[in-house]
Order: structure tokens, then C-alpha cells, then sequence
């Protein structure tokens, strides 16, 4: 009977990790999802101020927003700026995560994102795709890199 319990108490114990592990990549992996929800909303009509904010929720603290094919690296209050400054002028906007893939301290996702806008007075149809590579502290967000 000992046996019976301290073999459950040792099994207990070695899947804690595992649990842990698995607690934080779906917490990120949410984040993540959260995070495309909200930059879909904010560029189409309906975005706000509030979700930029609640994007931004998202981060941890000194974590930075990059574009390393532009050679661009904000921090937040720099990609808050830049998020406010195209905040709905997009108009049937469709962003789709296409793939997840989940390391111990990273998500990387790959998207496509369709959308229209008003350039010099014509309507001009924007097609991306793209990979976000996403790093964490915890379960929030310490830096986004968008290639």
C-alpha cells in the first residue's frame, strides 16, 4: 500500500512540469489569438482606441514590437503611436492564422491578412502573408517580431 501511494505521489510529481508546461503554452498561445483578434478589429472599421490598449495589455513590460525585415524596433509607446495612426482605415478585413507552432519560450504563427483602402481616392486591395515570431515572459508577450 505505501508503495501504491508514493508511486502516485512520485507520478504526481513528475507530471507537474508537464502540467505547468502545458498551463503557460496554452496561456500563450491565447494571448497570441487574443493578440490577431484585436489587430483584425483595429484595423478594420470598428477598431477603438481601447482595443489597441487592450492589445497592448497583452505585453509584458519593456517588451518591444519589431520589424526586423524594416529594420524597425519600437517599444510600446512606439507601437501604440503606430497603432493608433492606422487604427480603421482598413475595410473588409480578413486576417487568418494559417499555422501555430509552440516552443518552450516561443509561438511562432504564420498569417494572411486581406484587406481594402482608400489610397488618392481609388479603393486599393492589400494581400499579406507573413510569419510572427512571439517570445514570452510568463504569459505575456516580451517581444513580437512580424516578417
Amino acid at each position: 500500500m505505501q508503495q501504491s501511494i508514493a508511486l502516485i505521489g512520485l507520478c504526481l510529481v513528475l507530471s507537474a512540469p508537464a502540467q505547468l508546461a502545458s498551463s503557460d503554452t496554452s496561456a500563450r498561445e491565447q494571448a497570441v489569438r487574443t493578440f490577431f483578434r484585436l489587430r483584425e478589429q483595429m484595423l478594420g472599421e470598428r477598431g477603438s482606441p481601447a482595443d489597441v490598449d487592450a492589445l497592448l495589455a497583452l505585453f509584458a513590460p519593456g517588451a518591444s514590437y519589431e520589424h526586423p525585415a524594416a529594420g524597425v524596433r519600437m517599444t510600446l509607446d512606439e507601437a501604440r503611436r503606430g497603432m493608433l495612426a492606422h487604427l480603421g482605415e482598413g475595410r473588409e478585413v480578413q486576417l487568418i492564422i494559417v499555422r501555430v507552432l509552440r516552443g518552450n519560450t516561443f509561438v511562432a504563427v504564420e498569417t494572411t491578412l486581406a484587406y481594402n483602402v482608400q489610397r488618392d481616392g481609388k479603393e486599393q486591395h492589400i494581400d499579406r502573408s507573413g510569419i510572427a515570431l512571439f517570445e514570452f515572459q510568463g504569459a505575456r508577450i516580451s517581444r513580437v517580431a512580424e516578417y
